[in-house]
């Protein structure tokens, strides 16, 4: 029997067999094939998050005797701290950015050495540095700035999006820092946004905000017969000349606001019953209108039951509001984040002369 150019697969056992009328014989013979190596790797390039483990293709290798398959890294070295070699494979751990390169699995025996190469990608995804909040409320005709800031291998690029919807057309416009800034809000303004960091214009991360744009009315503070006097309780009061219920928007009774006794005690309070339990919006304040003084910064405390309070805070943190500029301005704030309450109350922090107050509170319809 002859073989003609022979190859690995042609090896094994071979048996030859005589037979004639006096009988029958026969023998095996083994034939070994041996052959330098031949390897078979995808080139890639292979993706992998830095800090994350990767595998890279398997090193298909056949030969006889067996082959040594060794990994390198072109023009460096592998880091043997975080690298191992099992089953022809290559397992990089904890990829960082000076893995990226082509990677040369080389496979040896008596007859030979043959090399392949195959690629490896390391990319960071972006990293949010500033994030819009979870969920953010707004009164209409308000304009509103939603940051959205991140880092990366290379700078992202910031985007935004309605999940339904566009952005307002000719109302809203993104910064060149990412922050998402809308004018004129309107209730059909409401609505899951998206904000997209891309690096590379391949790498992303997402992040987003649901937007809840209401009507926000006046609870009546203002109105002794919508918000009887007996609603509108104090820690102290300076005299008689100011009360607690005195301490209404645009009050003129008296003279015409709530101070409490002393203007060093930051633990006084103007509490407001509203009777019912609406989603508080905003809140507005003025100083007292026969005198120079009025609060420059306060906080707020609410309950649904004047027992339990809770401060009031925005992104987790204790909202500080700014408060007046004179004597009878009012400044309004809105209350971006939601919160059911029928009682509560004004904190002055700072003040020009003495913490006096007057106010009203805004619910959502």
């Amino acid at each position: 029997m002859q073989i003609t150019d022979v190859g690995l697969e042609d090896a094994g056992e071979y048996k030859c067999e005589a037979q004639s009328i006096l009988g029958k014989n026969e023998k095996t013979a083994s034939l070994v094939v041996q052959s330098p190596p031949q390897v078979s790797l995808s080139p890639g390039p292979t993706y992998i998050e830095m800090g994350k483990n990767i595998t890279l293709p398997k090193c298909h290798v056949t030969s006889f005797p067996p082959a040594v398959i060794t990994w390198s890294k072109f023009n460096d070295g592998l880091a043997q701290s975080r690298t191992v070699v099992k089953d022809g494979q290559l397992t990089i751990l904890h990829a960082k950015m000076a893995d990226f390169g082509s990677y040369e699995c080389k496979a040896s025996n008596i007859l030979g050495h043959v090399s392949a190469w195959t690629h490896l990608t390391v990319f960071q995804l972006p990293r949010f540095t500033k994030t819009p909040p979870a969920r953010l409320y707004v009164e209409k005709s308000k304009t509103i700035s939603v940051p959205c800031q991140a880092t990366g291998h290379s700078q992202p690029k910031i985007t935004w999006l309605k999940e339904v919807g566009n952005l307002p057309v000719g109302r809203s416009q993104v910064s060149h820092d990412g922050t998402l800034q809308i004018s004129n809000t309107k209730v059909e303004d409401s609505g899951t946004y998206i904000c997209t960091a891309t690096s590379n214009k391949v790498y992303k991360a997402v992040t987003g905000m649901k937007l809840t744009v209401n009507e926000c009315d006046p609870v009546g503070v203002e109105d002794s017969d919508t918000i009887p006097d007996a609603a509108l309780k104090a820690s102290t009061f300076y005299n008689g000349n100011y009360h607690p219920y005195y301490g209404r928007l645009n009050e003129t009774r008296g003279r015409g606001a709530w101070c409490p006794r002393t203007k060093f005690d930051r633990t006084d309070y103007l509490q407001v019953d509203m009777g019912a339990v609406p989603s508080v919006c905003a809140v507005a304040t003025q100083g007292a209108p026969l005198v120079r003084e009025w609060t420059t910064k306060y906080k707020l405390h609410l309950a649904t039951d004047g027992v339990t309070w809770k401060t009031y805070k925005e992104s987790n943190v204790e909202k500080v509001f700014p408060g007046n500029s004179d004597q009878n301005s009012v400044v309004k704030h809105s209350l971006t984040t939601n919160v059911m309450a029928r009682y509560v109350r004004f904190y002055p922090v700072t003040y020009y002369t003495f913490p006096c107050l007057r106010v009203e509170i805004f619910m959502r319809k």
